[in-house]
């Protein structure tokens, strides 16, 4: 910014510093606070990506993404993003992807039998599904494409709901995995801790509550993720370790986990009904699947 020379060479627009342009520009302008000026969600349609943030304040902001990968990168290293989640909170990096390892433990996704992909990231994409913005987050759906199909789906699609709290940052995160296929497999919701080999400082435990598996992230700021899966109740859950892992069997499965982001004292959590007319109750969210629309929904 103290740069002398012409505003069109300041940040050298020719190495890729671009994006330090955006963050100081304009000059001479007395920053705002975007929370509730830019949206809390935004969603790329060519890539089937959706990203949600509840704030713009400091390190215990809440930012989460999902990615249907629909478009392969050209250059540069690519690998299957596929159904990726990752999930930034309260400065710990919770959910992540790999790098350049390839490691397949490294990913946030959902495995078939063990495995994210068949062949090279450019031979199979995902599709973007639909995405519903709100005053409080969000709602995304993508689809697994020709990347499940190759793993002997027929079809697979994830669901991730995303609603923030108003008077603090805490948040309602909720996915859904409709999966179908002609033979039985065994599905994997997956979630790598921070990325590759570093785990970001996160202290993982599991259990039971309110007769549902649950997950337990304790990161940095007193912030934790909090996990249920509320369908099947009868999922398997590898939760003291790295990557966390909810494993399930069968044909057609409907996998259903909710999680709050928070920070303190992790609340405990109720669970009334059973299958998908269940409803979890947490922290004076009720969470339930609206089978008729199709989606998760927190009120």
């Amino acid at each position: 910014m103290k740069s002398p020379a012409l505003a069109l060479l300041k940040f050298d627009s020719h190495r890729g510093c671009l994006p330090y342009a955006m963050l100081c520009s304009p000059v001479g302008v007395e920053e705002k606070d975007p929370t509730g000026v830019l949206p809390p969600s935004y969603y790329s349609q060519t890539r089937g990506l959706a990203f949600f943030r509840n704030r713009w304040k400091d390190a215990d902001d809440i930012l989460a993404t999902i990615s249907a990968d629909a478009h392969n990168a050209g250059i540069g290293w690519d690998s299957c993003g596929t159904l990726g989640l990752n999930l930034l909170a309260f400065n710990t990096r919770f959910f992540g992807q790999p790098e350049k390892s390839g490691n397949m433990q490294a990913y946030s996704t959902l495995l078939v039998d063990g495995r994210n992909s068949v062949g090279s990231a450019a031979a199979a994409l995902g599709k973007p599904d639909s995405y519903e913005p709100a005053k409080n987050g969000g709602y995304a759906i993508v689809d697994g494409g020709a990347v499940y199909q190759g793993l002997g789906c027929k079809s697979v699609k994830r669901h991730l709901l995303a609603q923030f709290a108003s008077d603090k940052s805490q948040a309602v995160l909720a996915t859904f995995d409709r999966l179908e296929s002609m033979t039985p497999h065994v599905y994997t919701w997956q979630a790598n801790l921070a990325r590759q080999a570093d785990d970001d400082g996160i202290v993982p435990s599991g259990g039971q509550e309110g007769g549902r598996p649950m997950s337990l992230l304790k990161g940095r700021n007193e912030g934790f993720v909090k996990g249920w899966v509320v369908h099947p109740a009868d999922a398997a859950v590898e939760a003291k370790g790295d990557p966390l892992r909810i494993n399930v069997k069968g044909d057609n499965v409907d996998l259903w986990v909710v999680m709050l982001a928070g920070q303190g004292a992790p609340p405990a959590a109720t669970v009334t009904g059973s299958g998908l007319e269940s409803v979890l109750n947490v922290a004076g969210n009720k969470v339930r699947f609206d089978a008729k629309a199709n989606r998760v929904t927190a009120e």
